[in-house]
């Protein structure tokens, strides 16, 4: 179980990295940072979500 909860959060750390890359690669680097953008706004969402199953996963091993 906590296999799959870490490859979760690994999965959507990923997915958040590479959504703000091209974020980045589309609008450059100041303004990808903004949180205007839907791409900004699904990156955020996948971090948030990297940090909840990365909690539930230091849970599980503890």
């Amino acid at each position: 179980m906590e296999q799959v909860v870490f490859l979760i959060a690994l999965a959507s750390f990923l997915l958040a990295i590479i959504l703000l890359g091209v974020n980045i690669i589309r609008l450059g680097f100041m303004p990808a940072l903004s949180i205007k953008t839907r791409l900004a706004q699904l990156s955020l969402g996948f971090m948030g979500i990297y940090v909840i199953f990365l909690i539930a996963f230091l849970v599980m091993i503890n």
